[in-house]
């Protein structure tokens, strides 16, 4: 996506920014509070975003998983198309979090990233906002499925930061998109169809800022291990690597339907 002219940040010291290039020279030195909102409100494209540092996210996440489970499992249409139930769960959890913050001030901005992994008729589905991210590794080779909403990733898929970049950046915390802080939420959805021998991996950044790609792929390519004992591992791996206490790890082999 190309950027407009007429889009810039203006930083609390008078700074403007133009573009990606400057934009990324910037943020090497300064800290997440000399940012401004974006001056262009009006505009829904590049540059229009809300960058939030989320509070309150352990509870904004036990209500966003406990709301998408309650209505895939209690009270999703069985005739529904996946990508819609899908979709609603998080548009639900999303919609909880937002009543949540508005009826306590002090949970006010809290926020949480949400990756969700669905089966179908020998069919993957996920709905995705946030910065953790999705993984299939099938025949040897480990593709990301889903996209971060995140400022570096922004940057990344510009080509001004590299992804071996993305985990070291000093702004890497500052996503675009997340569960919970505004009325509406868009939501990310992903599909293909499943085989056997697949292994997925729905995990937070604290395993990624760790982990290469290539140590995750080493790890899910051992068959001996049960996908229990593969999560703990990566965890345990993401831990001893200096990550944080809270990374989390799902891996999961579906078996497809005869």
């Amino acid at each position: 996506m190309g950027v407009k002219q007429d889009q810039y940040f203006v930083l609390k010291d008078g700074t403007v920014i133009k573009n990606l290039y400057e934009l990324s020279q910037a943020l090497e030195t300064m800290p997440k509070e000399t940012f401004s909102q974006h001056v262009n409100e009006d505009k829904n494209d590049f540059f229009n975003w809300v960058l939030e540092v989320h509070k309150n996210q352990e509870l904004a996440s036990q209500i966003a998983a406990s709301t998408v489970e309650e209505v895939i499992s209690k009270g999703a249409d069985p005739e529904a198309e996946p990508e819609d139930v899908l979709r609603f769960a998080v548009e639900e959890a999303n919609s909880r979090i937002y009543q949540a913050q508005r009826q306590r001030a002090e949970y006010e901005g809290m926020g949480s990233t949400l990756t969700v992994l669905a089966f179908r008729d020998n069919h993957y589905y996920i709905a995705h906002v946030g910065d953790s991210r999705a993984y299939l590794f099938r025949d040897g080779i480990l593709d990301q499925l889903t996209q971060d909403h995140s400022l570096v990733w922004q940057l990344y898929e510009s080509g001004i930061l590299s992804k071996a970049e993305l985990s070291h950046h000093p702004q890497k915390n500052l996503i675009t998109r997340s569960i919970g802080p505004h009325f509406q939420v868009e939501v990310d959805l992903e599909g293909g169809p499943a085989y056997e021998g697949d292994v997925f991996l729905l995990c937070s950044d604290g395993l990624t800022d760790v982990l290469t790609d290539d140590d995750i792929r080493r790890v899910l390519s051992d068959n001996s291990k049960t996908p229990q004992e593969l999560s703990e591992f990566l965890v345990n791996a993401a831990n001893a690597g200096g990550g944080p206490d809270n990374v989390t790890a799902v891996v999961v082999r579906p078996t497809p339907e005869k």
